[in-house]
């Protein structure tokens, strides 16, 4: 039976199998591929965040200034989102299909091309989420004092410029906060001894 280069895919679960290969595979490679994923956002945060962020200062966003790197975080996320769909999409999945010829040995199996394809476009969708979660994840340990709390030393940045240094119970103090984030905050000790910096 002859169909139709315009008929809907037909599209079952065997594209599961093709999605856990990938899988599989990437895991050989997981920390590269986490050391590549977190050191980027890094390297762009500190290089343009904290240096060119010295220079601009502030953005103006509908008469609402926002920190520099604040504008350049947000920028990040959906930077290396579109990246990772893209290069997934685009160089591996062609790689996959053309020069390694993984296709060719999955299509000898009961799998048709739909799933194949379906599966490298979930696998895309799968490792664009991942970056982006990796990369929220570092701008979560960068920007939360709570978490600031459980470290040995603390550096506290104002404008770019080195504001406090030291032990956490030192420089997680209300007034030296207060200077650098312009709110009313707090430090309150809970029972079992951890230090958590709220808003007044």
């Amino acid at each position: 039976m002859m169909t139709s280069v315009w008929s809907a895919p037909r599209i079952s679960l065997r594209w599961l199998p093709v999605f856990r290969r990938n899988f599989l595979v990437w895991r050989k490679l997981a920390i590269p591929s986490l050391v590549g994923n977190i050191a980027e956002p890094l390297i762009t945060l500190v290089a343009f965040g904290y240096g060119l962020g010295m220079l601009i200062g502030t953005v103006n966003l509908s008469g609402v200034a926002v920190p520099y790197l604040l504008f350049l975080a947000s920028g990040s996320v959906c930077a290396s989102a579109m990246q990772a769909a893209s290069f997934e999409a685009l160089y591996s999945a062609f790689s996959r299909m053309h020069v390694q010829r993984t296709w060719d040995g999955i299509m000898n199996a009961p799998v048709r091309l739909d799933d194949v394809v379906l599966a490298e476009m979930l696998w895309a969708a799968f490792k664009a989420l991942f970056t982006t979660t990796v990369i929220l994840g570092v701008m979560l340990v960068l920007h939360d004092l709570n978490l600031a709390a459980l470290c040995d030393r603390v550096v506290l940045l104002h404008n770019g410029r080195i504001t406090a240094s030291g032990a956490p119970s030192a420089v997680l103090e209300p007034d030296i906060l207060e200077a650098a984030y312009g709110a009313g905050l707090e430090r309150v000790v809970l029972s079992s001894g951890r230090v958590v910096v709220v808003p007044r």
